[in-house]
């Protein structure tokens, strides 16, 4: 129910969107990071052998890769929205 609301209030297809998206993958990516790194870290100490390790970092990669495209992408969007780019024109 909460993202419907989100995306009710967000004007979706407008810049106003833009914000959110970016601080989703930054934040998705960042916490998925984190759990790469625990898992390389600390996979041995915890009974996980080296294929197990590569295993799972591989498993998980795209829950990194995916949300960090996303946020650099929408990033590097215009972010002028298309009402003003009419008043221009």
């Amino acid at each position: 129910m909460v993202p419907l609301v989100i995306i009710l209030i967000c004007d979706i297809g407008y810049t106003s969107v833009y914000i959110f998206l970016v601080i989703y993958g930054l934040e998705a990516s960042l916490s998925t990071a984190g759990c790469l790194w625990t898992i390389w870290a600390q996979g041995e100490s915890n009974g996980l052998n080296y294929g197990e390790i590569i295993n799972l970092l591989l498993v998980y990669l795209p829950t990194y890769v995916i949300p960090f495209i996303m946020a650099l992408e929408v990033f590097s969007r215009d972010w002028v929205e298309e009402s003003e780019e009419k008043k221009t024109n």
